[in-house]
């Protein structure tokens, strides 16, 4: 995969994901950050700024 369609990038450690998904699981795997999730459909959240925006927009219940 071309590192330029890598879009989600960690912080901690410059560390680049093609997905959402990765990276959150990445956060939670390696950094022990606090994963937040959406109470309608699961989607898992890394900050609650993040989380929140997610909330105000109509979501997809899984």
């Amino acid at each position: 995969m071309n590192i330029l369609q890598k879009k989600y990038k960690c912080e901690k450690d410059g560390e680049k994901f093609d997905t959402y998904e990765k990276f959150i699981d990445h956060s939670r795997k390696v950094h022990h950050k606090v994963v937040l999730r959406c109470h309608k459909c699961g989607k898992q959240f890394i900050s609650e700024k993040e989380r929140l925006h997610h909330v105000r927009e109509p979501c997809k219940d899984k």
